[in-house]
């Protein structure tokens, strides 16, 4: 599977005005989607996320710990 994420900021609003794109091939299990999602929040401006969780339910979660 490929994913892409693509973030979007506006001079107006952000004081600048740029697009951050982050695409990964072959994800393949939530662990990598996990490891996407906390590089492209960084990537997006979010430096200071350090994981993200994915809840699968019933008290399972994956964790994109580095």
């Amino acid at each position: 599977m490929k994913v892409t994420i693509t973030f979007e900021t506006d001079m107006n609003e952000d004081g600048l005005d740029q697009t951050v794109t982050v695409e990964r091939n072959n994800m393949v299990d939530l662990n990598d989607m996990a490891y996407l999602f906390v590089d492209s929040i960084r990537a997006g401006g979010f430096t200071y996320v350090e994981r993200v969780g994915i809840d699968k339910g019933q008290d399972e979660v994956i964790w994109s710990i580095l």
